[in-house]
């Protein structure tokens, strides 16, 4: 996925270039709690908290990811962890577990990130 890849470092360049080690933690649970409790804590309630309810609120998620550089690919993609997380909120009926989830797969995608690219390669850090 080419598409995918283009647009996670766009994104990625974005956001995380200038950042210390630290707050690479901060920026991924920020959002990864005011995510969870937007779609899962509020919206899938709303839609049910069963399959089609937790689909919806995925497609939702996905769209809304969409913009800053990032193609359709990256919706797709946030559609289907959107769907992994309303999944665990369902089965575990508390938000921690995606929250938790969300915050750990942001944190270790931008870890990577900052330890492989070229792009932290050119910036010295």
């Amino acid at each position: 996925w080419p598409d995918f890849a283009e647009s996670s470092e766009a994104a990625n360049r974005q956001v995380l270039t200038s950042l210390q080690t630290l707050d690479y933690v901060i920026v991924a649970f920020l959002p990864g709690i005011s995510e969870e409790l937007l779609f899962r804590g509020a919206l899938l309630p709303l839609l049910g908290l069963n399959w089609k309810g937790a689909l919806v609120a995925a497609a939702v998620f996905g769209i809304l990811h969409l913009g800053s550089g990032r193609k359709i690919s990256f919706a797709i993609w946030t559609t289907f962890v959107g769907l992994a997380y309303g999944y665990a909120t369902i089965v575990s009926s508390s938000m921690v577990v995606p929250m938790a989830a969300h915050g750990l797969n942001n944190l270790v995608g931008a870890l990577l990130w900052r330890f492989t690219s070229r792009s932290s390669e050119q910036t010295g850090s």
